[in-house]
């Protein structure tokens, strides 16, 4: 059974969001992977905000830096000078050994210079997405959703062209206290059993959860997506981004904008 596109919640975010920037044609979440993904056609950004040290917020994914950058530790025992510092483009290519970690406010001067809306996603403090928070990891989710709303007004940023979301519901209470006009979405895995009383909580415009079929079935997407609109990650190609859709998807996080960016094509089909 497929979902008439005319029957699907409008959701808060355009249907394509790029994840990380364009992470197959740059080291992701550089601001060159932004650029990419700007230049491929992408209206909107998503970001991952994390702390240094001497608390100046960064775009890194991971807690740990090993991944995608020339040194081991985690970014929150590394000032920020020396996290700036680092290579954080080898991981990718030797061609982008010059990449660096961006700070938070070089991707939003960058996004309201190239006119791109961006994502934030306020970090959780644990590396398992589903683990209960105890009270210091919770107090870092709070500090660190704080000073992501100060970023925010600091800016000046318009605030249709940001959205905040983590899976952290600590962070999105701080972020619904602190900005109430700037709308809010719940990340998680698997859509869990009382997503209507934690959307509610924090007063979600939408809920973004992962490409999981198995878990998160065609039936549970179609009932949920009628109550709030739901946006699937990671979707990097069009047959998925179709199928997302026709199951009632307002929109969808990829890696590879240039993959799914023929979506008008599939919504004029799931219609």
């Amino acid at each position: 059974m497929q979902t008439s596109w005319s029957a699907v919640k409008k959701g808060p975010l355009p249907r394509i969001i790029a994840h990380r920037g364009a992470p197959r044609h740059a080291p992701e979440n550089t601001l060159s992977a932004f650029a990419a993904a700007k230049r491929l056609g992408a209206t909107w950004v998503e970001a991952d905000v994390l702390p240094s040290l001497d608390d100046e917020l960064v775009i890194f994914h991971d807690n740990e830096l090993e991944r995608c950058t020339s040194m081991k530790g985690r970014v929150k025992d590394v000032d920020s000078a020396d996290l700036f510092s680092l290579d954080a483009g080898s991981h990718f290519s030797k061609e982008w050994k010059d990449a660096r970690i961006p700070s938070l406010g070089e991707l939003l001067e960058f996004c309201r210079d190239s006119h791109l809306g961006v994502n934030l996603e306020i970090k959780h403090a644990n590396d398992d997405e589903l683990a209960i928070p105890n009270e210091e990891e919770i107090a870092f989710e709070k500090s660190l959703a704080a000073a992501t709303c100060d970023m925010v007004l600091k800016y000046e940023c318009d605030p249709t062209q940001v959205f905040f979301s983590s899976y952290s519901y600590h962070a999105l209470e701080v972020c619904k206290e602190r900005l109430p006009h700037i709308k809010r979405g719940l990340l998680v895995d698997h859509i869990p059993p009382n997503w209507e009383e934690l959307t509610q909580r924090v007063d979600c415009s939408c809920m973004n959860f992962w490409i999981d079929e198995k878990a998160n079935t065609a039936e549970l997407i179609q009932r949920v997506s009628r109550s709030i609109p739901l946006y699937a990650y990671t979707v990097n190609d069009l047959a998925t981004a179709e199928t997302m859709l026709s199951w009632g998807c307002s929109g969808v996080f990829t890696d590879a904008v240039d993959q799914v960016f023929d979506i008008d094509s599939v919504t004029a089909r799931a219609g």
